[in-house]
Parts: structure tokens; C-alpha cells; sequence
């Protein structure tokens, strides 16, 4: 505010309702307006934009005069003290000094773009003068764009106001769940970071039409955990789909709670076939292949190898049962290898000295291990300290740096499948890449890193 300020307002505000359902809608605005000059209030609904300027400012002006609107007593009415005006209240009109009311014509529809036009019509007077400096004042969640009217006057409001407004993108939430900690939190870090890539490089897109939030939550490859969570996401309406899920277990202990909430998800790196396959919910949707593709290629390598005993591990869970199931198939379908031996395991089991013994009485060419990196680990140390010398053949579950870093050297001639190609050879896997690294995550992507990437 100036001294050549025809308009003055000074710690406006503006309740609505009583008592404990009072609302307010305006608090502490201060603003002057200079003779010429045009002022856009811009802002979401319900910010109070309509409130300011059509009901406490356009019923209060009058042409010709300096105008001074001050907070009343109660914050709701405006009191009497002006520069060279009175005011009988909010909606009263204003009057001018003959008594007559203001006549302040709504020259367009829209409540921000009558407070221009009763403005620049009735007080400020246009008039043909150099285009000034725009100024941008934030208040109160409130955006009020302040600039010198050119010739073509209430037009170029107009149009300064739309543009301003078109620049606001509406916020969309996208959710994300995963393995943020326990024994494969690499992997979920890995895809947690991989979405936040694909949202940031969304919202850099100029021709994108809503600025995107990850709200992220941990599953802990829990299916309980799982639960929870997915009934959490699922349930809050601002989020209105999400990436989830890289543990099978986890995965298909929420597609009943995706389809009760009717809440599209697309699963990012679980692999259980079950997922999509067995209630078909429109719903629930991924982007990675399943076992079966897995071990349909692992049964056809291990025979190719020349390899013709196997012995089998996995872990009980839905995971490890389903990996067992559709490799055993695969495997008896081409018919030149045979298992030996198939052992069930749990999922947090330390030591495996008994299933290893008798897996050694059985002398097989291959250990097959259907689970995840946790136990996998476990598993091939205790192999090399009991002297099995079998090749081991592993799943998806530990095609991870986790994997290789848990082992060291004893990592090395280790087999395990993944389905599809590699990420660099995916279209814009190289791009992908790119813009990670240059992100400086403090994890690599790995397995299913560029699954939440996908469109």
C-alpha cells in the first residue's frame, strides 16, 4: 500500500456460520489498489475468493474516491471509519456522498472476474498508459494478481486472470506399497524410489494435467501388515489408485480388500499367478510377468544343461508353494530331468542342517529354491559349509544386490530367473536408468525397480 492508493483494505476478515460450525473464510487482508491498476483474485474453491470480492469489496466501492474498508468490531461487519467513505456493513452497498447507492454491475459470471470488472468499471478508471510490472501476493491461500490495465483495459484483465488460473493443477494422490523394511526392504526401496521418479518426472511434464503426491506405505512383506495397509490406501478417498505389492504372500492377502473398495491397483513385482488370475478382479492389474514364465525357463535351461537330478526347496508360503508347483510341471512336461527330494521350509527358518543332510545322502546336480533372499543366503552358506557341491537354482526372489552382497564370492555360479528382458533393454530402459541415477536414490532400483515406471 502507497499514498496513492485508491483502494485501501486493511485486516479484513470474514466469518460464516456460529459457534462451533463458525467457518472463516478471510483473516488479516491487507491490500491497496492505485488508480489504473486491476486486481485478480485467484484461488480453489471455497479459499474465499467469492467472499472478498464480490460481497465485501465490489458492494462497497464508488467511483472517484478513496476507499478504506477496515475489520469490524466482531471480524464480520466493517465499521464507519473511512478516509472519505462510510460503510453501513457487509451487503449493505456503499454509498456515496449524496447518499445513493454504488451501482456496481456484475459483467461477468465468474465471482473473480466480477470483482475486475466492477473495479476497472466503477473506481479505477482506465486509462492508456504503459503496460506495468505484475506483481503476486499470496494470502491466506488466496493468489491476487496486481497489474497496470493497458489500453485494451478490462479485456487484458480477463485474460491475465484465465491464464493465472490455468496455471493451478489440481493435486491427484497415487499411493505406493512395498517392503520398506524387514529382510527384502532393498527390493521395496527400490520400487518405492522408482515410483517417486515416475511422479516427479510426471509433474516436470508441462503437458501433464494434474500435479501427482506418492503417499507410500510399508507392507513388510507381511501379509497381515499387507492387510492393513491396503485396507488403509484403499479406504481414504484422496488416493485414487496405487503400485503395490513385491511380495506374492503379501500381494494375494489384499486383492479382496482392493475389490471391496473398488480401488485400482497394479501390482509392481509380485509373481504369484493367483494375483490376477484367480477371481479376475478389475481391479487388480500388473505390469510383470508371473512364475510360471520363470520357471518355465528355468525347467528348459537345467535340462538344456544336461542336468537330470533335482532337489527342491521352498518356503511355505503362497510364494514358495506356487514356485514349487510350477516348476515341478514345467520340469516333468519336458522330461528329461527328475526331482529327488522336495523340502518345505519356513519363511523365517535359520538353520536347514537337517533338510540339507539328507538333500547330500541324495547327491542331486541341482538345488532348485523357490523363496526369497533371507533364507536364500542362509541356505547356500550352509550348502558350502556341509560340502554340497550342487548347483544352485534359484527364483526371482533372489535376483537381488542383497543377494550378491549377503554371499560374497559364494554368490558366484548361482542361477535364477526373472521374467522379462533386462532393464536396459526395456523401451526406455536406458532412460529410465538415466534419470535415476541422476536422482542419487541411496538404493539401486533392483529386480522390479523399473516396474512402477511403466505406463
Amino acid at each position: 500500500m502507497n499514498n496513492k492508493s485508491k483502494i485501501i483494505v486493511e485486516g479484513v476478515a470474514k466469518d460464516f456460520g456460529a459457534d462451533n460450525s463458525r467457518v472463516q473464510a478471510l483473516k488479516n487482508i491487507d491490500l491497496g489498489v492505485s488508480e489504473g491498476e486491476f486486481v485478480s483474485i485467484v484461488g480453489p474453491s471455497g479459499c474465499g475468493s467469492s467472499t472478498r470480492g464480490e460481497r465485501h469489496f465490489c458492494s462497497k466501492l464508488d467511483p472517484g474516491m478513496t476507499q478504506r474498508l477496515r475489520r469490524g468490531e466482531h471480524g464480520n461487519a466493517y465499521d464507519n471509519t473511512t478516509a472519505e467513505q462510510g460503510f453501513n456493513g457487509p451487503g449493505s452497498g456503499a454509498r456515496d456522498s449524496s447518499g445513493g447507492a454504488a451501482n456496481c454491475p456484475e459483467t461477468a459470471t465468474h465471482a473473480d472476474l466480477r470483482l475486475s470488472a466492477c473495479c476497472a468499471t466503477m473506481v479505477l478508471r482506465p486509462r492508456i498508459r504503459g503496460r506495468g510490472a505484475a506483481m503476486l501476493h499470496k494470502v491466506e491461500g488466496l493468489m491476487i494478481r496486481i497489474g497496470k490495465i493497458a489500453a485494451i483495459g478490462l479485456a487484458t484483465a480477463i485474460l491475465a486472470l484465465a491464464a493465472a488460473t490455468a496455471d493451478a493443477k489440481d493435486k491427484v494422490k497415487v499411493g505406493f506399497i512395498g517392503p520398506l523394511t524387514g529382510g527384502v526392504s532393498v527390493n521395496g526401496l527400490g520400487g518405492r524410489n522408482s515410483a517417486d521418479l515416475a511422479v516427479k518426472l510426471r509433474n516436470a511434464d508441462a503437458k501433464a494435467k494434474y500435479e501427482y503426491e506418492l503417499v507410500v506405505l510399508d507392507d513388510e512383506c507381511k501379509p497381515n501388515v499387507a492387510v492393513q495397509v491396503a485396507t488403509k490406501m484403499a479406504a481414504d478417498k484422496d488416493i485414487i489408485a496405487g503400485a503395490t505389492h513385491y511380495c506374492s504372500a503379501a500381494a494375494i492377502a489384499t486383492v479382496d480388500v482392493y475389490h471391496k473398495f473398488g480401488f485400482p491397483v497394479i501390482v509392481w513385482g509380485a509373481v504369484l499367478p493367483d494375483i490376477t488370475y484367480r477371481n479376475k478382479y478389475p481391479e487388480v492389474h500388473r505390469v510383470n510377468g508371473t512364475m510360471i514364465n520363470q520357471n518355465d525357463a528355468n525347467a528348459e535351461l537345467i535340462s538344456k544343461l544336461g542336468f537330470t537330478t533335482v532337489a527342491v526347496i521352498h518356503d511355505t508360503t503362497d510364494y514358495g508353494k506356487g514356485h514349487n508347483e510350477y516348476f515341478s510341471k514345467a520340469l516333468a512336461k519336458i522330461g528329461k530331468a527328475k526331482i529327488v527330494g522336495t523340502f518345505g521350509v519356513t519363511a523365517d527358518q535359520q538353520d536347514f542342517t537337517a533338510e540339507l543332510t539328507k538333500i547330500k545322502a541324495l547327491n542331486p546336480d541341482v538345488i532348485y529354491f523357490g523363496g526369497l533372499t533371507p533364507i536364500g543366503v542362509r541356505i547356500r552358506s550352509q550348502m558350502d559349509k556341509l560340502g554340497i557341491r550342487a548347483v544352485f537354482d534359484g527364483t526371482s526372489g533372489i535376483v537381488s544386490d542383497a543377494f550378491i552382497q549377503g554371499l560374497g564370492p559364494l554368490a558366484e555360479g548361482t542361477l535364477a530367473f526373472r521374467e522379462g528382458a533386462p532393464t536396459e533393454k526395456l523401451p526406455g530402459g536406458k532412460f529410465f536408468m538415466e534419470k535415476y541415477n541422476a536422482q542419487k536414490y541411496d538404493n539401486p532400483p533392483e529386480a522390479y525397480g523399473a516396474s512402477p515406471m511403466r505406463p
